[in-house]
């Protein structure tokens, strides 16, 4: 997969109004990718992304939830992960996977996994990665 796709997958299910699922560094994932173990998140989820710093920064953030309700006031109230976001420099993606068997990758069900191996910090090619695995929820 390369980035016009991804995008284009993002944006079908921006129109959709389908969530994202974000995995940071799965235990899931083949050893001979050398990804980072030392930090995971998992089933982290957001209602919408937008694109920042002239189409090279993705954002997923969750401006476009609905509240869960309202005080006695009519202030609107909002679930605690409202306010979370997650953000990922896409000149830093080394390369794309679309993940053959994501079905049982998350917690929610998801059409589409797809895997962004991002370049080791240090600069060496066979250094350890962070992976973000996304799961377009169904």
């Amino acid at each position: 997969m390369i980035l016009t796709e991804l995008l284009s997958e993002l944006m079908k299910q921006k129109e959709n109004k389908g969530g994202f699922l974000i995995y940071l560094n799965s235990d899931d994932l083949d050893p001979k990718t050398q990804y980072n173990t030392d930090i995971q998140f998992s089933d982290l989820c957001f209602s919408n992304f937008t694109m920042l710093r002239s189409g090279t920064l993705l954002a997923f953030e969750n401006s476009n939830r609905q509240p869960i309700s309202h005080a006695d006031d009519g202030t609107p109230l909002y679930s605690i992960d409202t306010d979370g976001g997650m953000y990922i420099d896409l000149t830093k993606v080394e390369d794309i996977e679309k993940v053959k068997d994501g079905q049982d990758w998350f917690q929610l069900s998801t059409h589409l996994v797809v895997n962004l191996y991002m370049f080791p910090a240090n600069n060496n090619i066979d250094g350890h990665r962070n992976v973000v695995t996304i799961g377009f929820m169904e």
